[in-house]
């Protein structure tokens, strides 16, 4: 009898987004092989979401996997086992499905005191998750990067946070952080804004003494990100 062989193991995308329907074909030889399916080495079965079919020609038999609306667990090795009908002789073959999820990303900012310790930080969810990066400044284009080292806690394969211990805060930390994640699919970043609170700092500009009994003041007042209520001379 004819030696069993897998042809061809192909699927319609290798690569699909959440909710997307995967298909796949293999194709073996002679038709009167036994053929079934696994993945990361379990049995596929036929559910509401699978669907296994064959399809017969001459000299070859078409074996169909169909899986509705996929996730991202369902990511992972296809395999397509072929065998003679006394499964004396085994072939397998391998393809692998990745199932997307667009990132996006969630800031959560800060509002402290000088000398106090603030956790910025940016949770991001989607598949697959790339590297994050924290920087600081007005815009990405002029941002500086930050060297302090970030802490990553890992919720599940699909979400992390990313957070930035700052402590002993100062009014030079003040201003707008950016957390950015390069992906497969380009960049995802979120603008974090951090405000210090200090005390009121007045400056005094220019003083003239007009006549004998008035003077004129020009002064700057540095509010400390607090919105000032009153005022003494």
């Amino acid at each position: 009898p004819p030696k069993t062989s897998i042809i061809d193991l192909r699927a319609d995308y290798d690569i699909l987004f959440e909710c997307e329907n995967a298909t796949f074909t293999c194709e073996v030889a002679p038709v009167e092989s036994q053929i079934w399916w696994s993945f990361d080495g379990r049995p596929i079965n036929s559910d509401s979401r699978h669907t296994l079919s064959n399809r017969t020609s001459v000299a070859t038999v078409r074996a169909y996997l169909n899986i509705m609306c996929v996730s991202v667990k369902d990511s992972g090795n296809y395999s397509c086992h072929a065998s003679d009908l006394d499964f004396a002789e085994n072939v397998t073959k391998d393809i692998f499905l990745l199932v997307k999820v667009p990132v996006r990303v969630m800031a959560h900012g800060g509002r402290e005191k000088v000398g106090s310790s603030v956790t910025l930080s940016c949770i991001f969810e989607g598949y697959p998750l790339g590297r994050v990066d924290w920087l600081k400044g007005r815009n990405l284009t002029t941002a500086k990067f930050i060297t302090n080292d970030s802490e990553i806690e890992y919720h599940d394969i699909t979400k992390l946070e990313s957070k930035l211990q700052l402590t002993d805060i100062s009014s030079q930390k003040n201003g707008t952080y950016h957390c950015r994640m390069f992906t497969e699919d380009g960049e995802v970043h979120a603008s974090v804004p951090l405000i210090v609170l200090d005390k009121p700092k007045t400056n005094f500009d220019f003083v003239k003494a007009i006549g004998a009994t008035r003077v004129y003041l020009n002064w700057t007042v540095n509010d400390g990100n607090s919105p000032v209520k009153s005022y003494f001379i």
